[in-house]
């Protein structure tokens, strides 16, 4: 892949939806590469069960799901001790609807990835019912991993969109679009996880 063309092509992009772009931003590293379609499955319908206890679903449930799926150990340590230790900071997980979002992008769940729109309403049923203890077997029938192509692109419009909301608000100048912040940040954690080899935790969004 051409990553100065795709820088070109994430620039234009940017600039139409209203942001500021820098012409010394590094690109991509080239030895990025998509995880599988298995790990991606593991870590969505993990994250689900967390976003779904951090919006007032039981803890209790989500844990009972995940076991009931085999899924439990795929639980980040942040995670586990949000959903058995009893940590209350829910905001750090409800935003991660985001990562919902893009991962549901990259399992062939919605056509678009759109930068201008936050995740819709109905993303929760785009996952299995966790309410009515739904098993996951019939989400995972129609599942197709988009090309590394794909993701790639989306994640360096992200990683551009990231550098100009941090140079804004470095700049005292508010937000440069209409779209929170937290919409673009959680959005890269997730295409930063697709492609790089780092657990959860530990993604890095340095811009």
């Amino acid at each position: 892949m051409n990553f100065a063309e795709l820088r070109k092509s994430s620039h234009s992009e940017a600039q139409r939806l209203g942001y500021a772009t820098n012409p010394s931003l590094p690109l991509l590293d080239p030895n990025l590469c998509l995880r599988s379609k298995d790990q991606v499955t593991q870590r969505a319908l993990t994250l689900h069960c967390v976003v779904a206890a951090s919006h007032g679903f039981r803890r209790e449930g989500s844990l009972e799901w995940l076991r009931r799926e085999q899924l439990a150990d795929s639980l980040t340590p942040k995670e586990r001790a949000f959903l058995v230790g009893g940590v209350t900071d829910t905001i750090q997980f409800q935003v991660q609807g985001e990562c919902l979002w893009v991962f549901a992008w990259v399992l062939g769940k919605v056509e678009r990835l759109d930068f201008a729109q936050p995740a819709p309403g109905h993303l929760v049923t785009l996952y299995p019912d966790l309410k009515n203890s739904e098993s996951s077997a019939r989400w995972r029938e129609d599942l197709s991993l988009r090309s590394e192509a794909q993701v790639l692109a989306a994640c360096d419009l992200a990683y551009c969109l990231h550098w100009a909301i941090n140079q804004s608000r470095v700049q005292g100048r508010g937000r440069t679009a209409s779209l929170m912040p937290y919409v673009i940040v959680e959005r890269r954690r997730a295409l930063e996880w697709l492609l790089g080899q780092a657990q959860w935790d530990d993604v890095e969004l340095d811009t």
